[in-house]
């Protein structure tokens, strides 16, 4: 079983229809068919809420979310300590410029050792593949 992490982007293109929606579709069906641990740090987990919550007048979706999120056994909610702040955290911020939550998401991958990660952010992969390669 792998540790796989998806992306807000993909979170939410799962459940708000955009152009990447098949995409996620795909990615979430594969995740799940492989039966690999989906894991969602704390800030994913936020940023999708928000924004599923602007999108669905009806909290359909809403309730769809916090349903896969916290009932399927397949996904774990995920948080750092205090000493993943002050040490991974800043290690991150020395070798890549990215918007605080990327950085946020990328020292979560590195700190909970995730083996896959899918997100339709191109600069965010770019980041994760350059510190998987120079850590």
């Amino acid at each position: 079983m792998e540790k796989v992490m998806l992306d807000s982007s993909v979170w939410i293109s799962l459940f708000v229809q955009d152009i990447f929606t098949r995409k996620a579709e795909k990615i979430y069906a594969y995740v799940r068919d492989n039966g690999d641990l989906i894991l969602v740090p704390n800030v994913v987990y936020a940023e999708v809420i928000n924004n599923i919550n602007k999108a669905d007048k009806t909290g359909f979706l809403l309730a769809q979310v916090k349903n896969i999120f916290h009932e399927d056994k397949k996904v774990r909610l995920i948080s750092g300590d205090d000493g993943f702040w002050y040490s991974r955290f800043e290690e991150y911020t020395k070798k890549v410029r990215l918007k605080t939550i990327d950085l946020l998401i990328i020292a979560f991958l590195f700190e909970f050792e995730a083996t896959k990660f899918y997100s339709f952010d191109k600069r965010l992969n770019k980041c994760y593949k350059f510190l998987k390669k120079n850590l």
